[in-house]
């Protein structure tokens, strides 16, 4: 009995090592595969030097949620979104999840500066200045003028990557300045070998005309959808 109890622990132990041996290696895979996706697609702070706009944070969080609220409740998007679905994305954006990329819309002014309501502002941790460095400077802040969010997917149709943007959004002291023109056009840069897509309602003429500038046709598909 003893000796068949003995068998059958060190089956059990070789099988369990097997599977765990077998998990490592998927969790090893999957990672590896994460990691690429995330080096291959992710803007880079290099990228976004000397632009309007830069990689969402964590404490954007108040004012992208302020945001998309306006965003979602006007005649530009369909659908009305959810507290629930309005911070899942803003979670996806600030995590190292491959597929979908978060950037707000910013402009630096002097602290004193007055801010808008409806805008934010956060520390420019890059002017901090060490104490005994360097003499003392102005204190800088950002104004957080709006956001975007582009979605990472492929497109059979045209046998290529694809980038859906999903969201963009400014303040309306902030339109007509040329920050769409220039996201888009950093888009169709960075991105250059994928398909560049979007949804946009006919009402909302000026993006329309936008779009249209920066070389976006329209398509005669209906959209389906299925929750």
């Amino acid at each position: 009995m003893k000796k068949v109890t003995k068998i059958i622990l060190k089956k059990g132990i070789r099988l369990a090592a097997k599977q765990a041996g077998k998990s490592a290696k998927e969790f090893a895979v999957n990672t590896a595969k994460e990691a690429a996706l995330m080096y291959i697609h992710a803007a880079t702070d290099q990228d976004l030097a000397g632009k309007p706009f830069r990689k969402m944070r964590r404490n954007d969080r108040d004012a992208v949620l302020v945001m998309m609220k306006s965003f979602y409740s006007s005649a530009a998007v369909l659908s009305n979104g959810s507290e629930e679905i309005f911070n899942n994305d803003i979670d996806a954006c600030i995590s190292e999840n491959p597929y979908l990329e978060g950037f707000v819309f910013i402009k630096k002014v002097p602290a004193e500066e007055k801010v808008p309501a409806e805008g934010t502002e956060t520390e420019n941790q890059e002017n901090a200045v060490n104490e005994g460095t360097a003499p003392e400077t102005p204190a800088v802040k950002e104004m957080i003028l709006g956001y975007a969010m582009i979605a990472h997917s492929f497109s059979t149709e045209y046998g290529r990557p694809c980038i859906w943007i999903e969201d963009l959004y400014l303040l309306e002291e902030a339109r007509g300045n040329g920050f769409a023109s220039q996201f888009l056009e950093f888009l169709t840069e960075k991105y250059s070998d994928h398909i560049l897509r979007l949804e946009s309602e006919n009402e909302n003429e000026h993006a329309m005309e936008v779009y249209k500038r920066k070389g976006f046709s329209e398509m005669p598909y209906v959209e389906m959808y299925r929750k």
